[in-house]
Parts: C-alpha cells; sequence; structure tokens
C-alpha cells in the first residue's frame, strides 16, 4: 500500500475524478499479532552444547547451525556439503 500512495492518481483517484467510488474504501486491514520469540538464555545455550558433546556429530552440526545461524527446518534441510567450510568453520549461504 505505501508505494500506491506515492502515485497521487492512485492514491486519490476518486479526487482525480478516474472513478466515481473507491472499490476498497470498506476493506479492513488485518491486524497482526506479534508472537514474542522465546530464546535461550546463555546458561541454557551452555547445556544444550555440553549435551551435544554427547550426541552424534551429524546431530551436532544440525543443533548448532541452528542455534548460531537462526537458520530454519528447511533451510538447514537444504543445506549442502559445497555450501559448508569444515576448515574455517564457517558457511557460505
Amino acid at each position: 500500500m505505501q508505494r500506491l500512495k506515492r502515485l497521487p492518481w492512485i492514491s486519490n483517484p476518486e479526487e482525480w475524478e478516474l472513478i466515481d467510488k473507491n472499490p476498497c474504501a470498506k476493506i479492513k486491514t488485518p491486524t497482526v499479532k506479534h508472537k514474542k520469540s522465546e530464546v535461550y538464555s546463555v546458561e541454557e545455550s551452555k547445556q544444550l552444547f555440553s549435551l551435544l558433546q554427547e550426541e552424534n556429530l551429524v546431530w551436532q552440526l544440525i543443533i548448532q547451525l541452528a542455534a548460531v545461524l537462526g537458520a530454519r527446518q528447511d533451510e538447514l534441510a537444504a543445506l549442502e556439503g559445497k555450501q559448508l567450510n569444515f576448515e574455517n568453520n564457517v558457511s557460505k549461504r
């Protein structure tokens, strides 16, 4: 909607006599309810990474990438080996 407001002939077509009645005048814009994100505390993060040492290397990698990069499930599933640099411990997204 912000883009439309920049163009005078779109922002107020009634005033410019392009249309008789605005068809969108009665549309109510939806209200967005934002959920508060829950994040791990420093202690919880330390405990998670400590417990990960006992797990399979693949799970360690997946959980660490999710935690450090903030990656979503589908982003992690789409990762390929060529996007990971194990020598420098970096991910090329």
